[in-house]
């Protein structure tokens, strides 16, 4: 029952990261998320992981302290009047009080360990959907940006300049160049920027 918790808090952790890449990538102009790098998507998963991890291990870490300075001694267990004199006498047995200390350490140990898988596998499944969201985007921009080359390459009136425009924002570096390398197009794109200054 505990491993389909687990997997549920996966599934929503995952449906909430994909849903927050979607967003960001939406309202997100192309010309920024074209300069997200490897390194930049990996340092951002890193910070991610070890926020995860501390928010995760501090309070483990505090446990742990609380239960090797804090033990369930014979003591507790003689003053504590909602124990019958007899389960008293059971408990307060070197043995048994080393065994309840033994499952302790035991399930915080096995505590620690699944949060550490669990940090371990929603970060990098974060990290590979982040990235496949921006590649997506950046991919239905480049489409964009080559049909609209088409569109202007084989136009046989008047070239639009707010078309030239938008294929190098969409398409980036690369249709920059290829616009910048056509004597029609930079010549409307200097006339168009000559009327802009004038005004």
């Amino acid at each position: 029952m505990k491993s389909l918790d687990s997997i549920f808090k996966i599934i929503i952790f995952l449906i909430i990261a994909t849903a927050l890449y979607f967003i960001y990538s939406i309202y997100t102009p192309i010309y920024i998320l074209r300069k997200l790098n490897g390194k930049t998507v990996i340092i951002s998963a890193i910070v991610t992981l070890t926020t995860q991890f501390l928010t995760l291990i501090v309070p483990i870490i505090m446990r742990s302290h609380l239960l090797t300075t804090i033990s369930i001694s014979s003591n507790e267990i003689n003053n504590d009047p909602t124990i019958s004199s007899s389960i008293k006498t059971f408990l307060t047995k070197p043995e048994i009080l080393q065994s309840i200390n033994y499952i302790f350490k035991l399930q915080l140990k096995n505590s620690f360990e699944s949060s550490i898988s669990l940090i371990s596998m929603s970060g990098s499944l974060m990290f590979l959907l982040g990235g496949l969201v921006i590649i997506i985007r950046i991919t239905r921009f480049k489409r964009k940006a080559h049909k609209l080359w088409v569109e202007l390459c084989t136009q046989e009136e008047s070239t639009n300049y707010e078309n030239i425009k938008k294929c190098a924002y969409w398409g980036g570096t690369s249709y920059e160049d290829l616009i910048v390398n056509n004597k029609n197009f930079c010549d409307l794109i200097r006339k168009n920027e000559a009327i802009d200054h004038a005004e």
